[in-house]
């Protein structure tokens, strides 16, 4: 079973991916987007228990299945593809025969392989819901929708599923009484799911609802616990919200929580969250970390130079801003840096 694709809310349009990578290198600030799922919605290509009871599976389809979670798509392809032969209408060799393409990916086979398993089963859930994920990767929100809402009618229980239509209807720009539908579903079958309420929170700022929309944000804090991708969203959601303090927490919460202690990027996040606040010295000091880990990060270099500036600090605040030009001459930033040059 698959979930959704992860996906974070520092990306520079709406529709880009700035994959999970970045809290582990950077792409630099810019609008709210969705965030991937938290550890409710593992997005590791498995069968979980319940597809065990609900699908029968041979020896075969044990090998196969034990192929593809070792990463062995081409072994896992070979071998579900032999239980197909033996068992034209094995559901479960048919959905793993799927997952084998896209390991490869191999897109076209793996959506052709989830049709003809709907052509066993029309009301196969599993299928249902990859070949939406594949659709909706392709810009088909349509047939994805209709694949989504498929699978739910047939598995009330998916919850994934529901998650999935959500994220999907939000894409596709659907009507706003959809999308918050679609969410609220999901939540009600998901509720200490963190992910699904700040994909909420980030969709309610976006259509304008900002107080609703920061109030979301607030109750994901918690259920994000440890886990950076979640938090990096609902910090960087509560800062665009005016929510500074929250923003603060979340995003101090998010370095913590880093595997690596945080990275430049994430240290940059944290900086303007302190900026917002007011906070210059905690700034000042957030900025200074960004740089000492990884001195040629621009953007940090920038940032001090803003917070040395708002504290009179001129020679210093021109020493950081040239050190930004010097790494980005044509940069977002280097008309304001350049004018910043002026400080006396």
């Amino acid at each position: 079973m698959k979930i959704d694709r992860v996906t974070l809310p520092i990306a520079s349009a709406r529709s880009a991916m700035c994959i999970a990578a970045f809290i582990f290198a950077g792409c630099g600030a810019a609008g709210v987007n969705q965030v991937g799922p938290t550890e409710d919605l593992d997005s590791t290509i498995s069968f979980d228990d319940e597809a065990s009871d609900r699908l029968p599976r041979s020896a075969l389809v044990r090998r196969a299945e034990a192929a593809l979670g070792s990463g062995e798509g081409a072994q896992a392809q070979s071998l579900f593809e032999e239980a197909i032969q033996a068992n034209s209408e094995d559901l479960r060799a048919l959905l793993g025969l799927g997952l084998a393409f896209e390991m490869q990916e191999d897109l076209s086979r793996a959506e052709a392989t989830y049709r003809q398993a709907l052509l066993v089963d029309p009301a196969f859930a599993d299928a249902l819901n990859n070949l939406g994920l594949l659709l909706r990767d392709r810009g088909e929100f349509t047939g994805a929708v209709q694949s989504f809402r498929a699978a739910v009618s047939a598995d009330p229980d998916r919850t994934e599923a529901y998650a999935n239509l959500a994220l999907t209807l939000d894409d596709a720009e659907a009507p706003p009484e959809q999308v918050r539908q679609a969410y609220d579903l999901a939540i009600q079958r998901s509720p200490r799911d963190a992910t699904l309420r700040a994909n909420l929170g980030l969709y309610l700022l976006r259509v304008g609802e900002v107080e609703t929309g920061a109030d979301e944000l607030r109750r994901a804090l918690p259920l994000a616990r440890e886990n950076p991708v979640a938090l990096l969203a609902i910090g960087n959601g509560l800062r665009r919200a005016g929510r500074y303090p929250d923003a603060v927490e979340a995003m101090t919460r998010a370095v913590q929580a880093h595997p690596q202690g945080g990275t430049p990027a994430l240290y940059a996040e944290l900086t303007l969250a302190h900026m917002a606040a007011r906070d210059g010295a905690a700034a000042e000091a957030s900025a200074g970390r960004a740089i000492e880990l990884d001195p040629s990060y621009a953007l940090a270099h920038f940032l001090l130079g803003r917070i040395l500036l708002a504290r009179n600090a001129c020679a210093e605040a021109t020493t950081a801003m040239r050190e930004y030009l010097r790494l980005e001459p044509q940069g977002d930033h280097a008309a304001a840096a350049r004018g910043s040059l002026r400080c006396r």
